[in-house]
């Protein structure tokens, strides 16, 4: 019994790390309430689930020195992103309910190009903690690391994307699980992007 709550015990520790997502995951949506410090909260969520993973240090503290570290960059990048973001989706919604008499391929090359915007700039958020430069610089190495991983690019693309935004189009399902949403999904999503890309960081030296 001593072992079981033991604070080296695997269960303290899984325990210890779902309090801590759960903190992280709230003070993004808190941090997200101005819609210009998405980008801050974004590179700010990805730092703190970062370090709750690797263990390496106080999350909370990692996720305010993120989310400020580059605030200029993070707030011109995320209102690129939702400009970009926006405006294909929206053509594409357009396409879709008009495609009666418009050719099928505008609407996918519409959806394709969605998907590897909205790819770059999640990507964008996650490396930004991590990396320096100019904003060009960094816009291209978030492009190149999802053109050069795309299957793990487009499953990031479901988890931030799709996903919610089928939960924002059906009402009654996004309010059913607010309680979900508020207090895991986003540090969740996080979590598992960052699962998908560590490896990715090694090869990159990050």
């Amino acid at each position: 019994m001593k072992r079981l709550f033991d604070y080296n015990a695997k269960v303290i520790q899984a325990l210890t790390a779902l309090t801590q997502l759960l903190l992280l995951n709230l003070l993004f949506c808190l941090c997200c309430l101005p819609l210009v410090t998405g980008g801050c909260a974004l590179a700010g969520l990805c730092a703190g689930v970062r370090s709750v993973s690797e263990n390496l240090g106080n999350p909370l503290q990692t996720f305010w020195q993120a989310a400020r570290k580059d605030l200029r960059r993070a707030v011109s990048g995320w209102v690129l992103l939702l400009v970009c973001a926006g405006l294909l989706f929206f053509d594409a919604f357009y396409y879709y309910a008009a495609a009666y008499h418009l050719s099928l391929s505008i609407l996918v090359l519409l959806c394709v190009a969605f998907f590897v915007v909205w790819a770059v700039g999640l990507l964008f958020f996650y490396l930004l903690p991590l990396t320096s430069g100019n904003l060009r610089q960094q816009v291209r190495l978030s492009f190149s690391t999802a053109l050069s991983h795309p299957v793990r690019a487009l499953a990031v693309c479901l988890l931030w994307g799709v996903f919610p935004g089928l939960f924002l189009f059906y009402p009654p399902l996004f309010l059913g699980l607010f309680p979900f949403w508020l207090l895991f999904y986003f540090s969740g999503a996080a979590w598992l992007t960052h699962k998908l890309f560590r490896g990715v960081l090694a090869q990159m030296g990050l």
